[in-house]
């Protein structure tokens, strides 16, 4: 099959030919996400509170969460609020060092193609595996399955 079987879809991307390197995730990307800047002032936070009461109402996490592709920690930020003791780990330096004072003690920088070091009572990966080269997301789920029971996943 051709990669130009759709005109005008971007097919490396939907290929899963897609670079996951933290260089990728840089200012620019963050700044013109989606035509909008990805930070508080736009409304990114209200939008991960609402999930955030979402996950805690119908998981009822008891323990520990990962947010797998954190970004800068808005939903770690926003389960914290709730009481919920989370963390989060996302490729981009740029966005864990631009996450608020608050949350970023929470983050750090990695790979989801690493196994995640410890178990959690509940895992979270929003729009991320969508991002990756497909081998590199099927590493991903197996490192997230291997660290819990329950995982909440959305990718569009």
């Amino acid at each position: 099959m051709s990669n130009d079987f759709v005109e005008g879809v971007d097919n490396h991307h939907f290929l899963g030919e897609m670079n996951t390197g933290s260089q990728d995730y840089d200012q620019t990307y963050y700044d013109e996400y989606a035509g909008n800047p990805y930070d508080v002032e736009a409304g990114w936070m209200t939008m991960f509170r609402s999930v955030a009461k979402h996950i805690v109402q119908s998981v009822e996490p008891c323990g520990n969460a990962l947010d797998a592709g954190c970004a800068k920690g808005f939903l770690v930020e926003a389960l914290a609020e709730l009481g919920v003791d989370s963390e989060g780990i996302d490729i981009s330096e740029h966005a864990v060092k631009s996450a608020t004072a608050e949350v970023r003690p929470r983050l750090r920088v990695g790979s989801l193609t690493e196994p995640l070091g410890k178990r959690y009572d509940v895992i979270t990966c929003i729009e991320v595996l969508e991002h990756m080269p497909f081998a590199d997301s099927e590493l991903a789920i197996d490192h997230l399955c291997a660290a819990t029971d329950q995982i909440v996943f959305s990718s569009t």
